[in-house]
């Protein structure tokens, strides 16, 4: 008796030589889709390593070897360079090491390439870092900096760039030792950049040749891995999202518009990568990106009698025009826009208000009401080839 206790304790007889292991089985969604988080840039690699807030960060950050060893990069998708822009009455540079002068001050972005370049080459400059890029273009024009430096792209955005430098590559990143996504994202970016989807994002945000440096090697996957249980790739594939965290103040990569969706040129490749992947795992169409098609803008010039002895009437007549180029706008692929000046309903006010409207580039203009400001205006409009109708002028002259 007392051996079968011993037995008993030890598993004995009551052991099962082959356990039930229950099979774990991918249940993915019915699709894919990136949704970006909006975090500060100095936080944003803890906020991924920490594993709530996001699964990668696609903000326009640089690959470089202090972050490679906190995060693993995707291959690059961007290549960029660092650039300067001055303030109103800066000197002019011919190099970003001019900027190392005592009492020169100039603006980064905290954390960032531009930081760290600017902290290392200019010992003599004093570095003002901002914790956001808006602040940085800011400085400059409020004051408080003479010359701001960072991503070529984004500061073109806010000035003529007076020199670029330091070419460097944009990478996805993932937390370090995230194997399976990391390939799956290389294989889904080099998917995208072969179809030549890449082609037409990049052209949607940026003019000129599309310009990628290929610093793929041995080790960049090239087949899609398979998803395993507890992965993170398994959490977006049976969640259906692939959350990217991202500093959404850096136009044109990311920004937030008026509605507060995330825009910009890594969106469009966070939603063409996301596309990929629901391919091949959920085995869904993949749509290729379609570059949006901006509305043509018609300019009209309206003459109207703002001054004048029937001035009383120029907010009615405005209302019109206006209601009248909303109307037209209705129709897709065009915008009216009216351009309107103050024709006073005189001659002497009539010509000048029609060279106005053509220096502005009009195609066309309705008014005057006067038939004095009418005439005027009709001289300078036929010489500059723009027709105009008048709404209520009844000179035989203009007929």
């Amino acid at each position: 008796m007392l051996a079968a206790a011993f037995a008993g304790c030890l598993g004995g007889d009551d052991d099962d030589p082959d356990p039930v292991v229950e099979d774990w089985t991918l249940t993915p969604a019915e699709d894919v889709a990136a949704v970006f988080v909006t975090s500060d840039w100095d936080p944003i690699i803890p906020n991924l390593n920490a594993g709530e807030m996001c699964d990668a960060i696609l903000s326009a950050m640089t690959k470089t070897d202090e972050r490679e060893v906190v995060v693993d990069f995707t291959r690059g998708y961007y290549t960029s360079s660092q650039g300067v822009i001055g303030a109103s009455g800066s000197a002019a540079i011919t190099d970003a090491l001019d900027l190392n002068m005592a009492g020169t001050r100039v603006a980064v972005q905290s954390g960032t390439t531009s930081d760290l370049w600017a902290n290392e080459n200019l010992p003599d400059a004093t570095i003002v870092a901002y914790a956001d890029f808006p602040s940085v273009t800011a400085s400059i024009s409020n004051g408080d900096a003479d010359y701001a430096m960072g991503d070529s792209p984004v500061l073109a955005l806010s000035g003529d760039l007076m020199v670029t430098f330091s070419d460097e590559t944009f990478g996805i990143a993932v937390d370090d030792g995230d194997s399976e996504l990391l390939d799956a994202l290389n294989v889904a970016i080099t998917a995208m950049i072969d179809s030549g989807e890449y082609d037409l994002i990049f052209g949607a945000t940026f003019e000129g040749a599309v310009v990628l440096t290929d610093d793929t090697d041995a080790n960049t996957a090239t087949s899609y891995p398979m998803a395993t249980e507890g992965s993170r790739l398994t959490q977006v594939l049976e969640s259906g999202e692939l959350r990217f965290c991202s500093d959404t103040s850096y136009p044109p990569f990311e920004s937030l518009d008026a509605d507060g969706n995330a825009v910009g040129f890594d969106v469009d490749i966070g939603n063409a990568i996301a596309d990929e992947i629901a391919a091949h795992y959920m085995n869904n169409d993949n749509p290729m990106f379609v570059p949006p098609v901006e509305d043509k803008v018609i300019k009209i010039g309206f003459l109207n009698d703002a001054t004048g002895p029937i001035s009383v009437y120029a907010e009615a007549f405005t209302f019109a025009a206006n209601a009248a180029a909303d109307t037209l706008s209705a129709n897709d692929g065009y915008t009216f826009e009216i351009v309107e000046a103050d024709s006073g309903c005189s001659g002497d006010l009539g010509g000048t208000a029609a060279q106005t409207l053509v220096d502005s580039g009009v195609v066309g203009v309705a008014g005057a009401a006067c038939s004095g400001a009418s005439m005027a205006a009709n001289a300078v409009l036929s010489a500059a080839g723009i027709p105009q109708v008048s709404y209520a002028s009844t000179s035989p002259a203009l007929s």
